[in-house]
């Protein structure tokens, strides 16, 4: 199975103010204490646990987190979204010195996919607030999302220098995706999981990226133990992390370890039903076991989540190949197909198209049709010889395209055999007519039996 580039971003977050004063603890959602305060190492920056918050700051606040429990309870929704959002705002407003309740409406509306507004609320506090390390990291997350990298890279290292464990994560996140060819990007990556967990010791992303720092570059089972164990560190801070238990699973997939692999996949997909790299692993795997209907449901759930085109592209391919399993062919061609459109230079899809039509689809009894079917088949085939790059696939195709050549004859033979047979069927004499069978002869009359009645004395 190929394997997914999985990256790991940093959920949305909800702070909570507590009392002045004292240790922070790890941000887990509405209630909870804010995460350290923001300070970098040579310059000043705002110092929220020296703050003085008023008791109508400290009311309000109280007062939107717990609507927003409330809400949580039964759903975030369109419906109620700008209203939760609004508690917030209309807090930040008031209290200006308070840049959680701002960073809070800013969550508010990315859990609702309002992006814009999200943004609009994190700057409003970046406005006010320039080193709010939460409010940095998010507006990075909403630009890295967007593809643009380079912005992200500068609001995470922004956050980092305002000492936010979240900030540290993200930018070693980007750091891994460069460490495959790059050994200072590899050391980078490292150095700030490790500042992130000084920072926040409970980062669960930061256990998640060191353990995919480590499976890139394991070169041994002892080092894929280690990534492992990272994971497994990881679990007991947060059990309920969906991405912990689908690097797990790529770490024994690794191993040789299938059948664990697929339960670590399972259980990352029922933590987030919308898990899209775990969804198609389940498909993949599956697909191997020859567990086709597993499979085509993992695929369509991943393409119900309408991910990037390549994605996209290998879901529909694993779904025809399912469907194909279950011989429900016509299917097969339609999902083969759709990925082709997505794609039309992917020479794998020929080739699956290839083998559903000469494997599948071919009807030998109708040799005209056959040798039409037998064609379509040598044409994708012969595109996967001419671009494919899997010498296991072309030998294959090799093979397939000679029992081709060899096959078209002996149907064109076989037409002309039954062409002649249908002639011979047409020239010959109608059959003499069978005579009609003679009548029966009639039944002899019985003789009447001699002699009367006898008559009484």
């Amino acid at each position: 199975m190929k394997r997914l580039i999985l990256t790991v971003l940093v959920p949305l977050m909800i702070i909570a103010l507590t009392a002045c004063g004292g240790p922070a603890k790890p941000a887990k959602g509405p209630g909870a204490a804010p995460p350290p305060p923001p300070s970098g190492p040579t310059e000043k920056v705002d110092k929220p646990f020296a703050r003085k918050i008023s008791k109508a700051a400290k009311m309000g606040f109280a007062d939107a987190i717990k609507a927003y429990k409330k809400a949580k309870k039964k759903g975030i929704t369109k419906g109620n979204c700008a209203d939760l959002a609004g508690n917030f705002a209309s807090v930040f407003a008031s209290h200006p010195k308070l840049p959680e309740a701002g960073f809070n409406e800013g969550v508010v509306w990315e859990e609702c996919g309002q992006l814009t507004n999200a943004e609009k609320a994190y700057q409003g506090v970046l406005r006010k607030h320039p080193k709010h390390g939460p409010s940095l990291n998010n507006v990075g997350q909403i630009y890295f999302n967007k593809g643009q990298v380079g912005v992200a890279v500068q609001y995470f290292t922004k956050a980092a220098a305002a000492k936010s464990s979240e900030g540290y994560a993200n930018l070693a996140v980007i750091q891994r995706n460069k460490a495959l060819s790059d050994p200072q990007a590899l050391a980078d990556a490292v150095a700030n999981v490790h500042r992130a967990l000084a920072m926040d010791s409970f980062n669960i992303e930061a256990y998640g990226t060191l353990a995919l720092v480590l499976y890139d570059h394991a070169k041994n089972r002892s080092q894929l133990e280690m990534a492992r164990l990272i994971c497994a560190q990881g679990m007991k801070v947060d059990a309920k992390y969906p991405a912990l238990y689908n690097i797990m699973g790529l770490i024994y997939l690794r191993m040789g370890k299938v059948t664990q692999a697929l339960a670590n996949f399972r259980q990352a997909a029922s933590l987030n039903k919308n898990y899209l790299e775990a969804l198609m692993n389940i498909g993949a795997i599956t697909l191997s076991f020859r567990d086709y209907k597993s499979s085509e449901g993992a695929f369509l759930q991943a393409i119900k989540l309408n991910p990037k085109r390549q994605t996209k592209v290998q879901a529909l391919v694993g779904l025809g190949v399912a469907y194909r399993g279950q011989r429900r062919f016509k299917e097969a061609l339609v999902t083969y197909n759709k990925a082709r459109k997505l794609d039309a230079s992917n020479v794998g899809i020929a080739y699956n198209i290839g083998i559903l039509i000469q494997d599948y689809t071919f009807n030998a009894a109708d040799p005209i049709k056959a040798i039409k079917q037998l064609k379509e088949a040598a044409g994708y085939l012969e595109r996967y010889q001419a671009a494919g790059k899997s010498r296991r696939k072309k030998k294959d195709v090799k093979r397939r395209l000679k029992n081709i050549k060899d096959m078209i004859p002996m149907l064109r033979e076989q037409h002309k055999m039954m062409e002649q047979m249908k002639k011979m069927q047409q020239q010959a004499p109608p059959p003499k007519p069978k005579p009609a069978p003679k009548a029966a002869p009639a039944p002899a009359k019985k003789a009447p039996a001699k002699g009367g009645a006898k008559k009484g004395k």
